[in-house]
């Protein structure tokens, strides 16, 4: 590193040696990253671009206490009336939550 050179790293869709997981902050930071985004990914039906929409992490993150965990980003999301579908679709593709064999990942409609 210095101070006259970048260091570049693809959030949008980063290449990482560990297994996807909660423990491993790049994959949380991804995770996140597609709650700003465009909704541009197949498991990504949050467009965070539009109006106030890329404040959300930010705004729910705001009402936790330490430890933060994704069960109480979850929570936090839902109490304040955000998607909780797209959200668990964004989890579950970065491995934050397991993903369950007896569900489609998928909305009815």
């Amino acid at each position: 590193m210095s101070g006259s050179a970048a260091n570049v790293i693809a959030i949008e869709e980063p290449i990482l040696a560990s297994a996807k997981g909660i423990d491993v902050a790049g994959w949380v930071a991804a995770g996140l990253h597609d709650l700003t985004d465009p909704a541009d990914e197949v498991w990504d039906w949050i467009d965070g671009t539009q109006g106030t929409a890329g404040d959300r992490p930010l705004t729910a993150a705001s009402t936790l206490t330490a430890p933060v965990t994704f069960a109480a980003f979850y929570t936090a999301w839902g109490a304040l009336g955000y998607d909780g579908l797209a959200l668990s679709r964004i989890a579950v593709h970065y491995g934050l939550v397991a993903d369950d064999a007896s569900e489609l990942n998928d909305a009815a409609t």
